[in-house]
């Protein structure tokens, strides 16, 4: 954090601090006009954790929405991407973990490797 204290510094070797400022938020740049309609990409099925899933095509529609991914007239379809929705199966659980009670929260039974195993699906969605 940057900021300026105006004050006097005391007898005491104290500062009395007068009053606190901040520079503030930079301006904000404008950006250009949008070309066309807004576009919303719905995602779904992801399943992020799944050891079976393929992390390539994960990264090709970050690259595709960013528009890292195709020619110029791909870049200019991803450039008008305004809202990206991360629906359903986005995450991965196991079907063993969730017949067993390696989900709750609270049970005494759950070891460190289990919460790890089953919040790196969450945190992968995270990172996203």
């Amino acid at each position: 954090v940057i900021l300026a204290a105006y004050g006097q510094l005391g007898d005491d070797g104290n500062f009395q601090v007068d009053e606190i400022q901040s520079p503030g938020l930079p301006p904000q740049i404008p950006t250009g006009k949008l070309q066309g309609e807004p576009k919303i990409v719905l995602v779904s099925g992801l399943e992020l954790g799944n050891p079976d899933s393929d992390p390539l095509a994960v990264d090709m529609l970050i690259d595709y929405i960013t528009g890292n991914l195709g020619g110029a007239e791909t870049f200019q379809e991803s450039a008008k991407v305004a809202k990206v929705i991360i629906a359903g199966s986005s995450c991965y659980f196991s079907s063993e973990g969730r017949s067993s009670n390696a989900y709750r929260k609270n049970d005494p039974n759950q070891t460190r490797a289990n919460q790890r195993e089953t919040s790196n699906p969450v945190r992968e969605l995270d990172l996203l």
